[in-house]
């Protein structure tokens, strides 16, 4: 995985979270599957970090991803509720036909998708970049295997409020689509 420098500049604005808690999105599309059983096999406990991941799903198939992660975690993995307030070594999974965000009180928004919507769901550019508006210097985004550019603008909005970015390398992807373009930013 190849990580970014933290910026230094500060962003404040009145839709900042008042919490300390960094908030850690994780996008992933095609093969991401693979890279997110490595990834949440080695997340320890007490990490004191909470994770999001919006992975590519078809809307035409129930999800089995938070079962499937959830036999190679440590920490909860769960489908979260609409205004669910996000929680410290917890793995939170966006539910199939939603895209997913956070807001300035560290709880989770769930909004419906568009059917007749082109675009790669759920959206990790949207959850990027609300975790980057909200979280700014405690924020981070991970972009794991996956095809097409969603969350390379994203990634670059966390850089942006001074957080940290990650993308999986793109040798050890089984897709390197969507690596390429957060290298490039």
């Amino acid at each position: 995985m190849t990580n970014y420098p933290l910026t230094t500049d500060n962003h404040s604005s009145d839709s900042k979270s008042d919490s300390s808690l960094i908030v850690v999105g994780i996008g992933a599309s095609a093969g991401g599957l693979e890279a997110l059983r490595i990834l949440i096999q080695n997340i320890p406990k007490t990490s004191n970090l909470s994770f999001i991941v919006a992975q590519h799903l078809s809307p035409d198939y129930k999800s089995m991803l938070t079962s499937l992660l959830g036999k190679d975690s440590s920490i909860p993995v769960i489908e979260p509720k609409n205004h669910e307030k996000l929680q410290p070594n917890t793995f939170y999974i966006c539910p199939a036909n939603h895209n997913i965000q956070v807001n300035h009180k560290d709880e989770i928004l769930l909004s419906s998708i568009d059917q007749n919507s082109i675009s790669p769901h759920p959206s990790v550019d949207d959850l990027f970049e609300s975790i980057a508006n909200v979280k700014e210097e405690l924020a981070i985004g991970i972009l794991l295997s996956g095809t097409g550019s969603d969350g390379s603008n994203g990634i670059r909005h966390i850089k942006d409020a001074g957080g940290f970015s990650i993308a999986q390398d793109p040798k050890t992807s089984k897709f390197d689509q969507m690596v390429p373009t957060v290298l490039d930013t």
